[in-house]
């Protein structure tokens, strides 16, 4: 895969992270302010399933992981050995 086409693809997954981080972020405060959160399914749905805490927690800590992955991926390769590792 050619290296621009993969950091396009880093960009998009890495924004999409943003999205649902800032959703979960603001599901969190949303609990802690009134003991209740809820999690919206589809844009048209009536039905709001309640979430704990402990949910918006745990997907957060996931997003937050997947966060370090992606910058696994964008960081660039280490440099390769020197002449002086080489010969030891």
């Amino acid at each position: 895969m050619p290296a621009g086409e993969k950091q396009d693809i880093l960009a998009a997954g890495g924004e999409a992270l943003r999205k649902v981080h800032a959703e979960l972020t603001d599901m969190l405060a949303q609990y802690k302010a009134t003991g209740e959160a809820y999690v919206v399914m589809d844009d048209d749905d009536d039905h709001l399933p309640r979430v704990s805490a402990a949910d918006v927690r745990s997907a957060l800590q996931m997003v937050d992981d997947m966060f370090d992955v992606i910058d696994s991926y964008s960081a660039p390769p280490p440099p390769p050995p020197s002449d002086d590792m080489l010969d030891q």
